[in-house]
């Protein structure tokens, strides 16, 4: 079923705009390493390894078992692997990563579960309130 508006959670309003050329589907289950240039969702499970040159988004009942590699990702999902990402990862609070992510530009919203490591160089590691706060003009600097 299509949700739209204030219904749709924060982690689907940001797909709605990436046109994906790949999609493993609710219930499917995919064995086996996955290259392409194009935009990949993982609503499903895949068992391998992801070298996407696009924006991977993982959907939040999805799980990954491999380590990923792409320019952008969204993780709301499952990842037990090593995530190399060239650009901008956002984690959102329902995701359960286990493994070390590397990014340029990490955003980490509260309540991710699992263990991992974090490797996005300094000063370039936020959370989502942090974002938040940035663009929000300080009140007192009038």
């Amino acid at each position: 079923m299509l949700k739209l508006g204030a219904d749709m959670t924060e982690w689907e309003k940001r797909t709605i705009d990436t046109e994906f050329t790949t999609i493993i589907g609710k219930g499917d289950r995919f064995y086996g390493d996955i290259r392409g240039k194009g935009n990949l969702k993982v609503e499903g499970v895949v068992i391998g390894d992801i070298d996407i040159k696009g924006i991977v988004f993982i959907d939040i009942n999805a799980v990954v078992e491999g380590d990923i590699k792409a320019k952008d990702i969204t993780i709301a999902g499952q990842v037990k692997g090593n995530v190399n990402i060239k650009r901008r990862a956002e984690v959102f609070g329902s995701a359960r990563l286990y493994g070390e992510i590397y990014s340029k530009f990490l955003f980490i919203d509260e309540g991710v579960k699992g263990k991992f490591n974090v490797d996005a160089g300094k000063k370039q590691t936020h959370t989502f309130a942090e974002r938040r706060r940035a663009y929000i003009p300080d009140k007192n600097k009038r």
